[in-house]
């Protein structure tokens, strides 16, 4: 971890830091190009998570007490409040993990 933060703090010391105002204009459309493919992935992120906590409810599988992800868990998901908490559960990972995902790529 030390090695990692060296790295950071040389990244961020005045020799890699933009000198002119050419070299800022020179990395705008690189920048305005990652920006619009974080956007692409947080909107395919959110839609995805959307679809995946909405299907069951449009799918009619809610009244057969269906989760949106197969799981076991040592209690009976079909009993009222234990679905609902591991529905929640489970949208909650989903989306921490796209979370991760998105910003790992």
């Amino acid at each position: 971890m030390g090695m990692l933060k060296q790295l950071m703090m040389s990244l961020d010391s005045e020799l890699f830091q933009p000198k002119s105002t050419k070299q800022n204009l020179l990395i705008q459309p690189s920048l305005k190009f990652w920006k619009s493919i974080r956007k692409a992935f947080w909107s395919a992120g959110v839609c995805t998570l959307v679809f995946w906590a909405v299907f069951p409810i449009l799918d009619n599988s809610i009244k057969d007490h269906r989760l949106p992800f197969l799981a076991w868990y040592p209690y009976d998901t079909k009993a009222s409040p234990f679905y609902e908490i591991t529905y929640i559960y489970q949208i909650f990972c989903a989306s921490f993990a796209a979370y991760a995902n998105i910003n790992i790529d």
